[in-house]
């Protein structure tokens, strides 16, 4: 039997047993050897939370910045899961902590897709892009406002992500677009984003929760900022309410 032939390796197998693992090291198993998805033994044991044999692997000399076939290293998986303990032995053997993976998304974002926010309280110590655009135009910002991660949205504010960054919609569009987003809107306005930005369409944030039914987020911009004033497409806040969520109706009367 080939012990380092992907389809049946037993390394692979044994990735979190360190006996087995040190057994099978000693049979000259390949400790480089990765599964279909392109994952290391680093990989796999950072997603298993395994902070000794993390350790193990590193003094062994795999890589810190090994990708998978998705761009996501081994910094990536533990963002994700907001194992900082592991981010951190990571970072100690050169982790490229401004990675990104093939849709352009950098450790912010996968921190913020993830709500979790002890990984992003430790990436913001660090030098990486808090304003860095995904490949649909999102920002780590933008993400959080569309999930209603109130404490993540004030912790990228906090270390000066741009409020007010644009892709077409701005963040506090984001939040405005989604019914249950209204707390991450209300957590926009405490924080001084602009309430007057425009889509490409002239869609302002109030149109946009009008359209919506973000009664909260209605609330608030209508206190903030009410004009009749029609988009590119002729049609005003209360217009859009008409049309798309009735139930917004009565604060635009």
């Amino acid at each position: 039997m080939d012990i380092n032939d992907i389809r049946i390796s037993p390394l692979l197998s044994v990735a979190n047993s360190p006996d087995l693992v040190v057994y099978l090291l000693r049979r000259e198993a390949d400790i480089k050897i990765r599964n279909n998805l392109g994952e290391t033994l680093l990989h796999l044991t950072v997603q298993a939370r395994n902070t000794e044999l993390v350790n193990f692997y590193l003094q062994y000399g795999l890589s810190a910045n090994d990708k998978t076939l998705r761009g996501d290293t081994p910094l990536t998986y533990a963002v994700q899961s907001g194992f900082v303990e592991i981010m951190d032995l990571l970072l100690e053997y050169g982790a490229d902590y401004k990675t990104t993976n093939s849709f352009n998304k950098n450790l912010g974002h996968l921190a913020v897709a993830k709500n979790q926010r002890e990984a992003c309280r430790r990436l913001v110590t660090l030098d990486i892009n808090l304003n860095q655009l995904d490949r649909n135009g999102i920002s780590p910002l933008h993400s959080a406002a569309g999930r209603n991660y109130c404490d993540i949205i004030k912790i990228l504010i906090e270390n000066n992500a741009n409020i007010d960054i644009r892709n077409n919609a701005t963040p506090l569009h984001m939040a405005a677009d989604r019914e249950e987003c209204g707390d991450a809107a209300a957590v926009l306005l405490e924080q001084g984003a602009a309430v007057d930005v425009v889509t490409y369409n002239g869609d302002l944030p109030l149109h946009t929760a009008a359209a919506s039914g973000n009664k909260q987020a209605v609330k608030l911009l209508y206190r903030k900022y009410f004009q009749i004033r029609k988009n590119r497409c002729g049609l005003t806040p209360l217009m859009m309410a008409e049309a798309f969520a009735k139930t917004v109706n009565g604060v635009l009367n």
